[in-house]
């Protein structure tokens, strides 16, 4: 399948060791850039809780930071001053691309991302749009199936300045 858009995934984490590895793996050379935000965020903070994760996240990121995977360490007020802090590095630095949001417990497949290229690619008045995906609750055994239609977010966005 020819590349010819720019594929950028954000992903959010804290405290999320037993799903970001897998998270990367999904998506690792099958999007064009990872670009990850670690981090609580200040209401979890001035809870009395870590601002970094203490669970060994902060070690898997190392490891995929060195192959290429670019990461920050931030703790905005809320998740969505979190997600919007992403969101101004990624068009920043990869003006034009298409962003799908990601969070740590998400797992996409290179299927997945492939369908996704070809979507975006047959759509050019696209500019943004909701993902079907599994999402995970505390193991692999119990999950939202977003395609049921309980639930589903907007995760793809046109990253234009």
């Amino acid at each position: 399948m020819p590349r010819n858009i720019n594929l950028v995934a954000g992903i959010m984490v804290w405290m999320g060791a037993d799903y970001i590895d897998y998270c990367i793996k999904g998506l690792y050379g099958h999007v064009d850039k990872i670009v990850v935000i670690e981090g609580a965020v200040q209401r979890t903070i001035l809870k009395g809780l870590s601002k970094r994760s203490t669970d060994g996240t902060i070690e898997i990121l190392k490891k995929w930071e060195r192959l290429g995977v670019e990461i920050y360490y931030e703790n905005q007020p809320s998740i969505t001053h979190q997600w919007q802090f992403l969101l101004d590095r990624i068009k920043r630095k990869f003006p034009a691309s298409w962003l799908i949001t990601v969070d740590d417990d998400e797992i996409w497949t290179a299927h997945a991302v492939s369908n996704l290229r070809k979507f975006i690619n047959s759509n050019k008045k696209l500019i943004g749009g909701s993902v079907f995906c599994y999402h995970f609750i505390n193991d692999f055994w119990h999950y939202i199936n977003h395609r049921a239609g309980y639930f589903f977010d907007t995760k793809l966005f046109r990253a234009t300045s």
